[in-house]
């Protein structure tokens, strides 16, 4: 039996691949932080791009605003505890190793809940 080689790219490199700079548009290279070429550099916490800078988004006034109701929401909470759909969502990012750092990357977007609309 022979070693199965795969010739398509790893999902890390085609996600850096998708990565351009906020400021720049230039390609992003990923080492100890996040680099354009221009020299814009991100941070790289917990294993995430932090590509938003917190000078700007807290002069957003919706920010502001989601800052303060969020706070609020879970000031007044003694635990909190995920709700079932949210939870079952952690379970399958578990399941396929996604949480553990091993696994291919994760690219979650925020999306409007429906339910909500």
């Amino acid at each position: 039996m022979t070693a199965r080689t795969d010739a398509r790219p790893s999902e890390r490199s085609l996600l850096v691949e998708l990565l351009r700079c906020p400021d720049c548009d230039a390609p992003v290279a990923i080492d100890a932080e996040a680099v354009c070429s221009a020299g814009h550099a991100f941070p790289i916490v917990d294993g995430v791009i932090v590509m938003v800078d917190e000078q700007e988004l807290a002069a957003e006034p919706q920010y502001a605003e989601q800052r303060r109701y969020f706070d609020a929401e879970f000031r007044s909470y003694e635990r909190y505890r995920l709700e079932n759909r949210r939870l079952g969502y952690v379970r399958r990012l578990r399941a396929a190793s996604v949480l553990d750092g091993g696994g291919a990357p994760l690219v979650d977007v925020a999306s409007a809940d429906p339910a909500a609309q």
